[in-house]
């Protein structure tokens, strides 16, 4: 029997920067923290804190630096995470789960349409999988 599950998320309408930021901030989470983290960051109480990509990131409230609101990279994940939970339930794990890797890398670029000369979409590519925690 395995004990871990994946899901991943090719091409997706997001910017490839934030996504770096947000994986490697929830990496080695458990799945319910990490949904209430992206929840909170969606309804912009709590920002993810830019370590590798700061130009343009002011600083945060709390104990953070440079941060940011990544919304609608913050929904992709939120769909990604359940998505991976869900081949978890399917394959027959325990509902504790922890993100064992979770890795974002870029996508193709897609032309722009439009008078939106020579400009190209970014697309994100992102892969995560969950593991039982272990007692």
């Amino acid at each position: 029997m395995k004990d871990t599950a994946t899901a991943k998320l090719t091409d997706a309408p997001i910017s490839t920067k934030a996504a770096i930021e947000i994986a490697n901030h929830l990496r080695g989470k458990d799945t319910d923290t990490a949904k209430e983290t992206l929840n909170a960051v969606i309804n912009k109480d709590q920002a993810i804190p830019y370590k590798r990509f700061q130009h343009g990131a002011g600083h945060k409230k709390g104990q953070m630096g440079a941060g940011k609101y990544p919304v609608k990279a913050s929904k992709s994940f939120l769909s990604l995470i359940k998505s991976a939970e869900h081949n978890a339930r399917d394959i027959g794990l325990a509902p504790d789960l922890t993100i064992h890797e979770l890795k974002a890398n870029k996508g193709t670029t897609q032309q722009s349409y439009g008078r939106k000369r020579g400009r190209q979409n970014k697309t994100t590519h992102i892969d995560i999988t969950v593991k039982e925690q272990e007692a």
